[in-house]
């Protein structure tokens, strides 16, 4: 061949392997990053359900509880503050009410209790009815 259309310096053209390596290793990195991305969205999402959901029950059951003791001493002759009361007890709590529907007498109540368990305090609501009868007179 002829030496003078030989070029003087021979430049690789194109690309390189180290050039390569650095492309892939940012991609991978890009890869990552979306991947934990996506797993945190899912789970902020998940919570935020979960979270929703206790929320729905909490006012359903707020909700219940204010309708069944704004009729409490319905129904009952000379009602007065004994149809409502207030129980203190060792970490628990009951608001006890009782009115009447049609001839039949009705007693019920919201207990809350607190306890603890894996390093954190709960507390329970429960909807509460007597084991005996219930009538206009008994305590």
């Amino acid at each position: 061949m002829n030496e003078q259309y030989m070029p003087k310096s021979t430049r690789q053209r194109g690309i390189s392997l180290i050039g390569m390596l650095v492309g892939l290793f940012i991609s991978m990195l890009c890869a990552l990053a979306s991947m934990v991305l996506y797993k945190t969205l899912i789970n902020v999402a998940t919570e935020s359900k979960i979270e929703t959901n206790h929320d729905g029950q909490m006012s359903t059951a707020f909700l219940t509880a204010q309708l069944e003791l704004q009729a409490a001493g319905y129904g009952i002759e000379e009602a007065d503050n004994d149809d409502i009361k207030v129980v203190h007890e060792t970490k628990k709590l009951k608001v006890l009410w009782r009115y009447k529907d049609a001839s039949t007498v009705i007693c019920r109540g919201l207990s809350e209790t607190e306890f603890t368990g894996d390093g954190m305090a709960f507390s329970e609501l429960a909807l509460v009815e007597p084991a005996l009868g219930c009538t206009e007179s008994v305590d």
